[in-house]
């Protein structure tokens, strides 16, 4: 009789999906780290001032002037997505550390995209305030294509992570 191990197989269809979900997010993590994640323009005293915003830098009246490292978290997340998930792939035994691997990888990334989320909603109710105090005359803020895709990889992770965590059947050694 053959023995049985603690460790489990969720399956070619689970564990494909799995793959293919957990190495989506990852990519949608770094390509949306590169896209703009917002735009802000305000009017002070009659000078319109414009910012746009990506995880690694700010432009501020259309040139650089900011440094932002927010793409770090975001790559490093997406890595151990990436290494997880193939990890898991390659050696369904080896299951406890690949599921680790994606259940902090997911964390890193979902937590750096809610991180990001909470950041712009901060950014809109400072400007409610201060339009409202008279600070600024004017100002449009608008979330751009960047934060929807790292919304996505927030999702795609968290599935990534669950999908990890099916329990499947006994795999022989």
């Amino acid at each position: 009789m053959p023995d049985r191990t603690t460790a489990s197989d969720p399956g070619p269809v689970v564990g494909t999906l799995a793959l293919i979900v957990g190495l989506s997010a990852g990519v949608l993590a770094v390509a949306g780290s590169f896209l703009p994640y917002n735009t802000a323009t305000w009017v002070v005293d009659g000078e319109i001032q414009s910012v746009t915003g990506t995880g690694w830098w700010a432009d501020v009246n259309g040139q650089s002037a900011v440094a932002i490292l927010d793409g770090i978290p975001l790559g490093v997340g997406a890595l151990m997505l990436a290494a997880g998930v193939l990890w898991g792939a390659a050696r369904p035994r080896a299951r406890r550390p690949a599921t680790l691997l994606v259940g902090v990888g997911a964390g890193v990334v979902s937590g750096t995209v809610a991180y990001l989320w909470l950041t712009i909603e901060a950014m809109f109710r400072a400007a409610d305030l201060a339009l409202a105090a008279g600070t600024l005359d004017t100002s449009t803020f608008s979330i751009e294509i960047g934060s929807w895709t790292l919304l996505a990889a927030g999702v795609a992770a968290l599935l990534a992570a669950t999908l990890v965590l099916v329990p499947g059947r006994p795999v022989d050694n």
